[in-house]
């Protein structure tokens, strides 16, 4: 609790945009994590655990002060922002307005943090005015735009002033996870139409806080091919993740996997 409660702190404000919210999210998180004490020493990975419960908590609390805040009237009403396409949105307490993190983003199915509360998010392929654009691994960072629609890849414009830190070798990406969370070695897992991918920084060069500089093709790895198009996944810890998608049927599959040995080891 006293190494880890501060930085917890930061990166669920960092989310939410309320410093007294998320204290009392870490805070609940951390009185149930002493509730699930016996299984979370054997995972290996109580901060993760703790990070995750505080963020639903606090996802859990804006909802539900959305839905009070809503006068009766304007509850099926279209509030068309569109300005807000293609954008990472910084929500606070009802009644006060949206700010824009980030920019530019063509096609965006989920964002996750990595242990020191970095963002990461997968933009899907695709044309744009000025070039096309491949499938990116992007950190996003605030104040930044990345370009959507005048700006490709190779061929950027002014409109972009931050590029990816990687070219996934994947297609139709959409799931994101951080493994840590998982209780795995720290990287990305990578869900994609057909295949679950990890992406991994290789020991020995760079730091832990700029490891995407460093990365090489051979740090993709493919950890599994699935029938389906992956689009959410959801660390559980203890080496287990779940992951969802959409099949070629048109239904969508749950899976449920478990890694008998640290996917980063080898």
């Amino acid at each position: 609790y006293a190494r880890s409660f501060r930085r917890l702190v930061a990166q669920i404000y960092a989310m939410c945009g309320n410093l007294a919210e998320a204290q009392d999210c870490t805070q609940e998180a951390f009185i149930r994590a002493w509730d699930h004490r016996g299984k979370l020493s054997a995972s290996g990975s109580p901060e993760a655990w703790v990070r995750t419960t505080a963020y639903r908590l606090a996802v859990s609390r804006w909802r539900k002060a959305k839905r009070a805040f809503r006068q009766p009237d304007r509850a099926l009403e279209a509030t068309p922002h569109p300005e807000w396409l293609g954008t990472v949105l910084r929500v606070g307490p009802p009644g006060t307005a949206p700010t824009i993190v980030a920019s530019g983003l063509r096609n965006t199915y989920e964002i996750t943090f990595d242990g020191t509360g970095r963002m990461w998010a997968i933009d899907n392929d695709g044309p744009t005015t000025n070039g096309y654009r491949m499938e990116e691994v992007l950190q996003l960072r605030e104040g930044h735009t990345y370009g959507y629609p005048t700006a490709g890849t190779f061929l950027g414009d002014r409109a972009r002033d931050d590029g990816p830190v990687w070219l996934s070798a994947t297609q139709g990406t959409g799931g994101l996870a951080w493994a840590g969370d998982a209780g795995l070695t720290p990287g990305l897992l990578i869900g994609d139409c057909s295949s679950l991918t990890y992406l991994r920084p290789q020991p020995g060069r760079g730091s832990d806080a700029d490891w995407e500089r460093s990365l090489n093709p051979g740090d993709q790895v493919v950890l599994g091919s699935v029938p389906a198009c992956l689009t959410s996944i959801v660390p559980l810890g203890d080496g287990e993740i779940l992951v969802g998608g959409q099949g070629r049927d048109g239904k969508g599959p749950l899976y449920r996997i478990r890694f008998t040995t640290d996917i980063g080891a080898g």
